[in-house]
């Protein structure tokens, strides 16, 4: 039997779920032109296109989360968005928009082989640049029912950093 904190819960998280789909569909509609210019692989499929940093939407279920110990604990929602980010961020990869990208990636071109190898784990990455809070219902350790907002748990861009 379901309590009046869940039904709320249930409710407002339908109702951001609504409004999150329908600013997704307005800006898709927007930039269809640069959507196609900017398309990422499918993160299963990486020969499909060429990698660069993308955000990759995925999003676990209810069954998925019971099999993973870590996450079993949430009662609500029955899903978890896990997005990631992937992809390169040197080279032909570059963004154009980030200046200090294109400092580090000229610089790290004119760099012999050795020296090249040495700093590669500090050039610039694919990391989460926009996040939102995620909230979840679940027992504590008194089994009694806890609301938490997560902050900064999901990541809604990415961009190389």
């Amino acid at each position: 039997m379901k309590t009046l904190s869940i039904i709320q819960l249930e409710n407002q998280y339908l109702l951001k779920k609504r409004l999150i789909q329908r600013s997704f569909l307005i800006e898709s509609t927007k930039s269809s032109i640069q959507h196609i210019t900017q398309s990422c692989p499918s993160f299963l499929d990486k020969n499909k296109y060429e990698t660069k940093c993308c955000l990759f939407r995925y999003t676990l279920n209810k069954m998925q989360m019971d099999q993973n110990d870590k996450l079993r604990f949430i009662i609500f929602p029955h899903h978890l968005p896990i997005n990631m980010c992937h992809g390169r961020c040197i080279g032909l990869y570059m963004p154009t928009d980030n200046a200090h990208s294109i400092l580090m990636n000229r610089y790290f071109s004119g760099l012999g082989s050795v020296e090249r190898e040495a700093i590669y784990n500090s050039m610039p990455c694919c990391a989460a640049n926009e996040t939102i809070p995620f909230t979840i219902l679940y027992k504590d350790h008194k089994d009694q029912l806890v609301t938490e907002t997560l902050p900064k748990a999901v990541k809604t861009n990415c961009a190389c950093s």
